[in-house]
């Protein structure tokens, strides 16, 4: 599979998502022997495989970030709807991920959450992994990455975002710190890494970070915005606290999931 989500060049990403797609015609079989694990029924290469294989009750929705929680409602575009058309792939018009009637179950971190579109589903709790070999397997090495020190925070910046808005109006909380480490969002442009900044390289992943805090056993303080890491960090218990620097919204269910497990709305309603 080629994934171009993170493709910059729209034509490139279309392309890559034709190849996808022509592969999983080739080789996707509905058979009762495979079980397949979607995490995202709006991209088209879920889309295919669901029509391939819904009669087959083996299809199972797997949380992917906020999206069980959040309020969005998502659009197909004119693109994707008549790529669907003219290669015959049978769908459902659903604007919620997971919601899919191909779905047996669902598997989320927080059932208890869960927007209310998808209560009616057969819902099981994803539990966190202790087991360290294979934690270790997972990493393929101890150490951890980068040099961060129990002392440091991490700054993880939504999409277009910078590290200056940060510094200027919590310049209390940057300067309590030895370093603060910065993550920018994987689909930011605009970034010039500053020759001595602590810049985590923006396409590393997460939660490699935090299983490799977590096995070094080092917590530190998490600064976010509304990225789905701060419920992340929470669930991999690698924090000491995890701030969100938006506005706390009890209307906002993705919000409220955040407030109730835990992480810490620096501004308030």
């Amino acid at each position: 599979m080629l994934d171009g989500s993170n493709t910059k060049n729209k034509i490139i990403r279309k392309i890559k998502i034709l190849e996808n797609i022509f592969k999983l015609k080739k080789n996707i079989k509905s058979s009762q022997k495979n079980n397949y694990y979607i995490f995202n029924d709006i991209k088209l290469e879920e889309k295919l495989i669901i029509s391939i294989t819904k009669e087959n009750n083996n299809l199972y929705y797997i949380e992917d970030g906020s999206a069980p929680y959040n309020n969005h409602y998502l659009q197909l575009s004119m693109y994707d709807r008549s790529l669907l058309s003219l290669l015959c792939i049978k769908h459902e018009n659903t604007h919620i991920l997971g919601k899919n009637s191909a779905f047996s179950k669902l598997y989320v971190f927080y059932p208890n959450y869960i927007r209310k579109e998808l209560k009616n589903k057969t819902i099981h709790t994803i539990k966190t992994c202790s087991n360290n070999i294979l934690i270790n397997k997972i990493l393929r090495k101890k150490e951890c990455y980068y040099n961060i020190k129990s002392e440091d925070a991490l700054l993880i910046l939504d999409k277009e975002q910078n590290e200056k808005d940060f510094i200027e109006k919590y310049s209390n909380f940057y300067n309590k710190y030895q370093t603060v480490w910065i993550k920018y969002h994987p689909l930011n442009e605009k970034i010039i890494p500053t020759e001595g900044k602590n810049i985590i390289d923006k396409n590393m992943s997460l939660e490699i970070i935090f299983l490799q805090l977590n096995a070094c056993n080092i917590k530190i303080d998490i600064f976010g915005y509304t990225s789905t890491a701060l419920m992340t960090a929470i669930t991999f218990n690698c924090a000491k606290n995890v701030y969100s620097l938006n506005k706390m919204n009890i209307k906002n269910n993705y919000f409220s999931l955040l407030h109730n497990i835990g992480v810490i709305f620096i501004k308030k309603q």
